[in-house]
């Protein structure tokens, strides 16, 4: 249990600007095949980096007039939202800064307890843009003239996720290599590199994330109404999420 203030002034003015271009073309080489091709580029300020450029292709082929296949690959750069460009500027320990209180009082939490030193917040120099690889293939057959078979399977790969990394993190110096504990479960044996510190959150690119999805769907048309039965599995892994 613990508990958490934000001290400072948090009056904050922040300006974002946001641009992005996108050619395509789709090139029909034959009557069943169908090329399409492109490229993107974002770029948004409060962030040095700007190799953003995005390739993209797909296609489509119908080996008869009932069957549709699909596919395609490309990359998908994501912005660094706003909100937390805002949460670095402000909770940088000048402007703003946090206090920690383990095991706190009611209802003044500083009574008792253990408080920690101020936290802050620090941006890596070279933080760079999430950005995604995704490729999908699908497959649609038509059946009697009104029931359509579908699967589609896509992978995603997201490369440079956002992160926190703590610099400043308790070590257990106990052990024969130090590692990251938890200084309120043993106090006595956990440091932090720089004592009279407290936490330092620096929010880097360094994430990773891979996903498989799996969907088969059948819709039936009637007269007057459809029916569409739909299923689907995901796996994810990833090993970080923002705060």
């Amino acid at each position: 249990l613990n508990y958490r203030e934000n001290r400072g002034n948090p009056m904050l003015n922040t300006n974002q600007l946001e641009l992005s271009f996108y050619l395509q073309n789709d090139l029909k080489l034959s009557s069943r095949f169908t090329l399409m091709y492109g490229a993107r580029y974002d770029s948004q300020t409060n962030i040095h980096d700007r190799n953003n450029l995005d390739p993209r292709v797909g296609m489509a082929y119908s080996p008869g007039g009932a069957t549709v296949i699909r596919g395609g690959v490309g990359f998908f750069h994501q912005r660094v939202p706003l909100n937390i460009i805002e949460a670095q500027r402000r909770l940088d320990g000048e402007r703003q800064f946090e206090i920690v209180v383990d095991q706190p009082s009611f209802p003044n939490p500083f009574q008792a307890g253990t408080v920690h030193p101020r936290s802050r917040r620090i941006t890596y120099p070279d933080l760079a843009t999430p950005y995604n690889f995704i490729a999908l293939a699908s497959a649609e057959r038509t059946f009697f003239g009104n029931l359509v078979f579908s699967a589609a399977y896509d992978f995603e790969r997201e490369v440079g996720r956002l992160r926190y990394r703590n610099l400043n993190a308790p070590l257990d110096l106990t052990s024969s290599a130090p590692r990251s504990c938890r200084a309120a479960q043993s106090p006595e044996t956990c440091v932090r590199p720089e004592p009279s510190l407290g936490n330092i959150l620096n929010l880097e690119s360094t994430g990773l994330e891979r996903a498989h999805n799996f969907r088969l769907s059948f819709r039936q048309r009637f007269s007057i109404f459809n029916v569409t039965s739909n299923y689907a599995m995901a796996v994810a892994y990833g090993d970080s999420i923002p705060n």
